[in-house]
C-alpha cells in the first residue's frame, strides 16, 4: 500500500464501513448497566485499558511510528471499530465438520465399519460403560464381534492376503501368507456389509439423540456486510439460510417468505417468532 498519503488512503479502507453504527466500545458494553453505577464505571476503567494497550501493541507490530503512521490507529478508531461489531455482529451455527463427514460418507465406503465402531466407543464413554477407548485391541476382530450386527457371525474375518499350501506338501498350519498389493480386496459381500453397517452407524446415531448430541455445531459471530444492516421485525419478509460452501465458507443466503416489492425494505426476526409477546419483547430488549 502506497504511504503518499496515507490519511486519504485510511479513509478509503474503511468507507466501505461508514454506514454502520460505530459507537464507543465501552458505551456499548455498559448501555443497560445503570447510569454511574460502580460496576459500570470499573467495566469502562477495564475496557479503556485493554484498548490502551492493543493500540500500543498494533502500533509496535506495525511499526506505524517508524512509518510516520503512528497517528492514523489511535485508540478511538480502535473502540469504535470493537463497537461496531458489538452492535452489528450476527450470532452464526455451522454443522459440526465430523457430520458432514458422516453424513457424506458413501454407504459402501469401506471405513464405515471402523467408523461405526469409533463411534460406538464414543457413546460409551459417555455414558461411563467403558474406561478406555484408545486401545488398539477395541478395534481388532471387529466383524466378528459384531455378529449379530450382520458383520460376520462365526466366519472368519476378511484378510488382504491370499493362502497357499507350503511347497513342501506340509498341512495347513503350514500355511503361508502372500500379501497381493494390486488384489481388490473388495467383494460383492464386503460392500454389503459395509451398506449394513452404514445404515447401522445412522441408526446408532438417531437413537442417541442425533448427530448434534455427539458432535455439536459450532457456534460463532460473523459480520457480514449486507445481512448485518437488515432490520428486525416481528413481520419478517426474509430469513437467513446459512450454507456451507467447500471453497467460499460460511455463505449466508437471503431466503423471501413471502412477495417482496421493489424498493420495501428487507426485514428479519431476530427471535424465536414462536414465542409468546412478552417473551418476545424480553429477547429483544437484552
Amino acid at each position: 500500500m502506497s504511504e503518499e498519503n496515507p490519511v486519504e488512503l485510511t479513509k478509503a479502507a474503511l468507507s466501505s464501513y461508514d454506514s454502520y453504527v460505530h459507537n464507543l466500545w465501552w458505551d456499548v458494553a455498559t448501555l443497560s448497566m445503570k447510569k454511574g453505577s460502580k460496576q459500570k464505571v470499573k467495566l469502562e476503567k477495564s475496557l479503556k485499558g485493554l484498548v490502551k494497550e492493543a493500540a500500543s501493541l498494533l502500533r509496535d507490530t506495525l511499526k506505524l511510528k517508524e512509518r510516520g503512521l503512528h497517528h492514523i490507529l489511535n485508540e478511538e478508531l480502535i473502540s469504535r471499530t470493537i463497537g461496531m461489531f458489538e452492535q452489528n455482529n450476527i450470532g452464526v451455527r455451522l454443522t459440526n465438520p465430523i457430520t458432514t463427514f458422516i453424513s457424506n460418507l458413501p454407504e459402501d465406503d469401506e471405513r464405515i465399519p471402523e467408523l461405526r465402531e469409533q463411534v460406538e466407543c464414543v457413546y460409551d464413554m459417555i455414558d461411563d460403560e467403558a474406561d478406555v477407548c484408545d486401545s488398539d485391541e477395541e478395534y481388532e476382530d471387529v466383524e466378528g464381534e459384531e455378529g449379530e450386527e450382520g458383520e460376520g457371525g462365526d466366519e472368519e474375518p476378511e484378510s488382504d492376503a491370499e493362502s497357499v499350501e507350503d511347497d513342501e506338501g506340509g498341512d495347513n498350519s503350514s500355511k503361508t501368507e502372500i500379501e497381493d498389493d494390486n488384489q481388490d480386496s473388495t467383494s460383492p459381500e464386503d460392500s454389503e456389509e459395509t451398506k449394513k453397517s452404514k445404515k447401522a452407524l445412522d441408526q446408532l446415531i438417531e437413537d442417541n439423540g442425533g448427530a448434534d448430541t455427539l458432535f455439536p455445531p459450532l457456534d460463532g459471530t460473523g459480520f457480514f456486510m449486507t445481512t448485518c444492516k437488515i432490520n428486525h421485525s416481528c413481520d419478517p419478509n426474509v430469513f437467513v439460510q446459512y450454507n456451507q460452501d467447500p471453497y467460499l465458507g460460511l455463505v449466508l443466503e437471503l431466503v423471501a417468505l413471502k412477495d417482496i416489492e421493489e424498493g420495501e425494505e428487507l426485514v428479519q426476526s431476530y427471535i424465536d417468532q414462536n414465542l409468546p409477546t412478552e417473551k418476545r419483547q424480553k429477547a429483544l430488549r437484552r
